[in-house]
């Protein structure tokens, strides 16, 4: 008999373990929000490096963890990450721009204004 243990993910997790995450994310969220005084946005790399060569018998780019996106998204925290240039082997690079929760207009807008004003988003890698 197969038993399916395909929802059971957070029932390896112990409740301390699970505990202590939520107090970590909020202490995440409070760094983040208190920035936003000081400034409208916060930019930041989407990627750390260039993206991956599309391999699709490569290793899971989660697990690599240089993704940029998850300190806002588990802060809540609205971001678009969008194409700002080329790095080594003609690979894009990205840039990611955060704002406060609900400003989700304002990170559409100035994503918007720099796609307008960079040609980044027409351009493509070649594929090999």
């Amino acid at each position: 008999m197969i038993t399916c243990l395909a929802g059971l993910g957070g029932a390896f997790v112990r409740a301390e373990d699970y505990l202590q995450a939520q107090r970590w994310r909020v202490d995440l969220a409070r760094g983040i929000m208190a920035q936003f005084p000081r400034f409208d946005v916060l930019a930041t790399a989407g990627w750390l490096g260039t993206a991956d060569p599309a391999d699709p018998h490569g290793a899971d780019f989660f697990r690599r963890r240089r993704l940029m996106t998850m300190p806002f998204s588990l802060a809540g925290i609205p971001a678009l990450v969008v194409p700002c240039g080329f790095g080594s082997h003609d690979l894009p690079i990205s840039l990611q721009i955060a704002a406060r929760p609900f400003a989700e207009a304002t990170v559409l807008r100035i994503g918007d204004a720099y796609q307008r004003a960079t040609a980044w988003h027409l351009r493509a890698p070649a594929l090999h």
